[in-house]
């Protein structure tokens, strides 16, 4: 299972970011081989990046996308977010913020090691599962 971030994401769709190339180069290596799981809130998040940046026939693509299936699609719950209120606080100085902070808490719920992201947050966060998170393409 890899958990991937609203980054990522963008990354992959947006042929003018940065990191386009290297997105969609991880993205062909995984898909259809691992779990790329997408959690509901960042979901709403990268639609909105999407739709804001890219145009609305690009975010509906992607919620098209989404609907057929291309990612594990997962809900958080109350305790993701009383864990992700635990991880702010502790993180104060990191300002990590609530969306990747949930990540953090479903990720340690999940037992998930992987990350698919270009966000250092994922880099500073000590996970309780493990000693560290496995970022990819770092």
């Amino acid at each position: 299972m890899i958990l991937i971030d609203t980054g990522a994401i963008y990354a992959i769709l947006d042929k003018n970011d940065a990191n386009h190339k290297r997105a969609v180069d991880l993205y062909r290596s995984v898909a259809g081989k691992e779990e790329l799981v997408l959690l509901s809130l960042v979901l709403v998040e990268t639609w909105f990046l999407l739709d804001s940046r890219l145009g609305s026939y690009v975010a509906s693509r992607f919620i098209s996308s989404v609907n057929e299936g291309i990612f594990s699609f997962h809900e958080i719950s109350l305790d993701d977010i009383s864990r992700a209120i635990e991880i702010e606080k502790r993180y104060k100085r990191a300002k990590f913020g609530l969306i990747d902070s949930v990540c953090f808490a479903f990720a340690e719920r999940k037992n998930i090691r992987e990350i698919f992201t270009f966000d250092n947050h994922f880099s500073i966060y000590k996970p309780n599962h493990v000693k560290q998170f496995n970022i990819y393409p770092f």
